[in-house]
């Protein structure tokens, strides 16, 4: 590992560095946005300029492009014909697609590159990996599945959290057989879940990784970062060496407890 390098009080972009973490031996920093938004990244893609904001500047740019007419516009195999949606709704397109069926589309997931297809393109693709690897159906198959559905389909149970928050697919990872790759040649086995490294970032293969189901629970968007008393954790951790249940310090904190008293006064 190298030399510890404290980025505390840096700027990267829209970031400021405010506190670090360690997790599996990587350091991560947890950064406040100017939004008032928070993010956790490494010290590397700050520095590298990969992750600038809490996500935020990906969203501005989705919405920008959302408000311009994209009438006549192509995206993929799409062509927009007409806007659906009323004014001060969320903007929906009736797209033709080359295959000759037509859909009615949100303009943020045309923009973003999430939807290229009125979906012939994703039935095609089911239906040669069924007469190719034969992965249809396998487990890695319905991971890459229900990861395009919770960033594109708003009536995903967990699009809310996903493509209604600006969580999108990288446009190569819309292949499976691409998907499928990448999966394999970067430790993929059954019982390990897809983790994206930067919460707020999409799945792509630069912020996408294999982990356990303990390591994923400790990436959830709304870990908190506390530091007392010199040290730096997150509150699983803090339940964990304090003894004290991690639903309890939580609420100490939401109802406006001390760090110092969420963190020692017995329940």
């Amino acid at each position: 590992m190298g030399k510890f390098v404290d980025l505390t009080g840096q700027r990267f972009g829209r970031l400021t560095a405010a506190s670090h973490i360690k997790e599996n031996g990587r350091i991560k920093w947890g950064c406040i946005c100017d939004c008032g938004g928070k993010t956790v990244t490494t010290s590397t893609k700050l520095k590298s300029g990969h992750t600038q904001s809490c996500g935020c500047i990906q969203r501005e740019r989705t919405s920008d492009a959302c408000k311009k007419d994209l009438c006549g516009m192509r995206f993929g195999k799409l062509m927009v014909i007409s806007r659906v949606s009323r004014m001060g709704e969320k903007a929906k397109y009736k797209c033709k697609c080359d295959c000759g069926n037509t859909a009615v589309l949100y303009a943020c997931n045309l923009v973003s590159g999430s939807t290229t297809s009125c979906g012939c393109f994703r039935s095609e693709k089911t239906r040669q990996l069924k007469l190719s690897h034969g992965q249809h159906g396998s487990r890695l198959y319905k991971c890459w599945q229900n990861m395009i559905t919770r960033c594109e389909n708003p009536n995903s149970n967990g699009y809310k959290n996903y493509g209604g928050r600006g969580i999108s697919v990288c446009p190569e990872w819309k292949d499976f057989d691409v998907f499928y790759a990448w999966a394999m040649s970067s430790g993929y086995s059954d019982g390990l879940t897809i983790e994206r490294i930067d919460v707020n970032g999409g799945y792509a293969p630069e912020n996408c990784t294999w982990a356990d189901s303990f390591t994923q629970s400790r990436n959830r968007t709304d870990n908190r970062v506390i530091t007392y008393n010199g040290k730096t954790m997150i509150v699983t951790d803090w339940a964990n060496e304090t003894g004290i249940n991690e639903a309890t310090i939580r609420h100490r904190l939401n109802k406006g407890w001390s760090v110092e008293d969420a963190l020692t006064r017995r329940p």
